[in-house]
């Protein structure tokens, strides 16, 4: 489907920008971990850049939502596009909330954990182009979404068993008590609600995809 409405084709960019700074954000939280790792006292300046950059992805996400209300699309679908930059925004927002718990917690993470952690941060980069096909496909030919979304579903369920092995191998530590056990569980589990999230998307997208070839 080809939309030539002015409104809806300003829609469709400024989702392109929102996922652009999508993009950036969760990079930023990817440096944020990573410096983490080797104690880098950068990691507080990386943080805050995450930070930063969800803000300004936010402002993109308002000014989608005031053109989708000033009349761009039907209304019956206008409120499954608002509702799909509030859950893009949804994946900056649980960024932030991990480098937040990173920041200010400070949680003592054992080495033994490290390679899950950065595998998960590498599939979760993955997310932002697959969802910018997806998008991008609402506007041109919907008949080719459903592969990028596929992707999306599968990076999800590849991250769902990371995490469960690695919330596993904490409460098998026999090192940790229970109080640095379940600190780190809350860690590992919005590091990996990203990909969940990703996931809803990924879903509200191909709902919009089957409503807009009626």
């Amino acid at each position: 489907m080809f939309f030539s409405k002015k409104k809806e084709g300003n829609v469709f960019d400024l989702f392109e920008e929102h996922i652009g700074l999508l993009d950036k954000v969760l990079q930023s939280l990817n440096d944020t971990i990573k410096l983490y790792s080797k104690n880098d006292e950068k990691y507080l300046d990386s943080s805050y850049d995450t930070h930063k950059l969800e803000h300004d992805a936010d402002k993109i996400e308002t000014q989608i939502t005031n053109c989708l209300f000033s009349g761009a699309f039907f209304s019956s679908l206008r409120s499954d596009f608002a509702e799909l930059v509030n859950l893009l925004g949804d994946i900056a927002g649980e960024a932030v909330i991990v480098s937040r718990i990173l920041s200010q917690q400070k949680p003592n993470i054992s080495k033994k954990f490290w390679n899950d952690v950065f595998e998960i941060c590498d599939e979760t980069l993955k997310l932002p182009e697959y969802l910018k096909s997806a998008i991008h496909f609402l506007e041109e030919d919907v008949d080719k979404i459903e592969p990028h979304c596929k992707d999306v579903w599968a990076i999800e369920s590849k991250i769902d068993g990371i995490s469960h092995r690695l919330i596993t191998l904490l409460f098998e530590d026999k090192d940790l008590d229970l109080a640095h056990k379940l600190q780190l569980k809350d860690l590992f589990i919005e590091l990996a609600e990203i990909s969940d999230i990703a996931e809803d998307v990924a879903d509200k997208i191909s709902i919009l995809s089957m409503n807009l070839n009626i």
